[in-house]
């Protein structure tokens, strides 16, 4: 086995270095920067040992000794060979002196006969080319002769295809003037044989001819592709998104036209989804709300006439189902929780009024004046002090009072009014 070693890598400016040759009996090859070595390795910054390493044969391959205290790194191995220690080497290694990095590899096992590109020494292409030996013999010999001797003289192999001979082939071909086939004379054997020879498509054995065109090529456009891969076409759902664009009505705020995957029609889901869980949560807080504050009996129904819970199912019945009167119903649901809304916004604004009128300094006095005809100065003030005493304790919801009816009390009776 012979290796040959090659520079994969150089420290900059170092010259080109030629490969070297390893051959099991051309003995032992030293490498490092001395010139004295087999193969030196240029190296002005001394990373490279004079006599770095040393390759030998043995009896089953090459080794590579380490000779330097800077080392020989594989690159399989973290750790350097060692001095004085030696591994193995064979194709496919590489190794790094210094900043030199030497890749191993195996040269070709010499053939003894012609390569896989030359041709055979009897084939009909060695022939052609004047390069075989039965070129010459053949052309000596000529074309004459019996049929047996002319055939012979084709080397074994040359024709590949398999063709019927028709009666009078193997014949050898006239070689003089006046020696004519048995062909060209008038009631010859050949001559009435020939006419009952199997035609050339016959005696001539070929392959048979691949469809090329579909089995629907004469159905014209008409019929549907075949998809390429043979299975299910992809549906197309451009009908669909466009439909679901037609139905909420924002086709002219579309940036385009309605995509065309089914993909796209999930997200429309996504959105709507959101939207009803933002809506049903807006009406849970109006009606908790409305609950907390004793605004509505509990006898009573919310507005709308469903259970506050309903207003997803109310949607998927108007997506899945379809009844008429599913659009109607979500409408009037929504439009019942914007009414009361708007209601307890309302009436919360009328009781802070109501409230706050009887907090003023000027009704404190005059409801003081009120309950004391001869209320007059410091006695007016007296009474002024025990009437905002007596309201601030129902406002702050002092002790044994009521804390929060002042508020609530007009507030109910604002928004009964206005619901």
């Amino acid at each position: 086995m012979t290796l040959t070693l090659r520079i994969l890598q150089a420290p900059d400016g170092a010259p080109e270095i030629g490969a070297r040759r390893l051959d099991p009996g051309a003995g032992p090859v030293s490498i490092g920067r001395g010139p004295d070595n087999d193969w030196v390795l240029p190296d002005p910054e001394r990373h490279v040992s004079k006599l770095h390493c040393r390759i030998e044969a043995g009896a089953d391959g090459f080794y590579l000794v380490d000779l330097s205290s800077n080392g020989v790194y594989f690159a399989a191995e973290g750790r350097p060979v060692g001095r004085g220690n030696r591994r193995a080497l064979d194709a496919g290694d590489s190794f790094r002196i210094g900043d030199y990095r030497i890749g191993v590899g195996r040269e070709p096992e010499p053939q003894d006969g012609p390569g896989p590109g030359s041709p055979h020494p009897g084939g009909v292409s060695a022939i052609l080319a004047g390069t075989s030996d039965a070129s010459e013999p053949r052309a000596a010999r000529g074309l004459g002769g019996s049929a047996d001797d002319w055939l012979a003289a084709v080397p074994g192999g040359a024709a590949d295809a398999q063709v019927v001979q028709p009666y009078g082939w193997r014949d050898p071909p006239a070689t003089t003037l006046t020696d004519l086939p048995e062909a060209d004379e008038p009631f010859s054997d050949f001559a009435s044989r020939s006419e009952h020879v199997a035609p050339i498509d016959e005696a001539l054995q070929l392959a048979p001819a691949r469809t090329l065109l579909p089995v629907d090529w004469h159905l014209g456009d008409a019929a549907e592709p075949t998809p390429a891969g043979g299975g299910a076409a992809t549906p197309d759902w451009s009908g669909a998104c466009a439909a679901l664009v037609e139905g909420t009505g924002l086709g002219g705020l579309a940036a385009g036209p309605a995509p065309g995957d089914r993909a796209a029609l999930v997200r429309a889901g996504q959105l709507l989804r959101r939207l009803v869980d933002v809506l049903a949560t807006v009406e849970a807080v109006q009606r908790k709300t409305e609950r907390d504050l004793g605004l509505v009996p509990p006898d009573r129904a919310p507005a709308g006439g469903d259970a506050p819970g309903d207003l997803p199912g109310l949607v998927a019945d108007l997506l899945t189902a379809g009844t008429e009167d599913a659009g109607d119903r979500l409408v009037a649901r929504l439009a019942g929780v914007a009414r009361d809304a708007r209601a307890l916004g309302l009436a919360v604004a009328e009781t802070a009024d109501t409230v706050g009128a009887q907090i003023l300094p000027d009704a404190i006095e005059d409801a003081a004046r009120e309950g004391t005809r001869l209320a007059v100065g410091p006695l007016l003030k007296a009474a002024a002090w025990e009437r905002y005493a007596t309201l601030h304790g129902t406002l702050a919801g002092g002790e044994g009072a009521a804390a929060a009816e002042a508020v609530l009390a007009p507030l109910r009776a604002s928004y009964a009014r206005k619901i």
